[in-house]
């Protein structure tokens, strides 16, 4: 299916999955939208994982960086 947007540009609707954090993609995001942390920290957390801490990155992520990074391009 292919749609014109409010600019009149045709195009598909991007499907993004479930982005992990320290994916590639996830670090980019990480890097541009996330004020509170490096994305250095986000790799040092995942790297040796505690069960409390990847639960609190996680809400981050779900709660703050990736609805930021929706917003930002009108994809939310």
């Amino acid at each position: 299916m292919v749609r014109a947007n409010a600019r009149g540009r045709r195009g598909r609707p991007i499907n993004f999955g479930d982005v992990a954090p320290v994916s590639a993609f996830g670090l980019l995001v990480a890097e541009a939208f996330d004020r509170g942390m490096p994305v250095s920290d986000w790799i040092g957390f995942y790297r040796f994982p505690a069960p409390r801490v990847i639960a609190a990155l996680d809400g981050v992520w779900r709660k703050e960086v990736w609805p930021s990074f929706t917003a930002h391009f009108g994809i939310a």
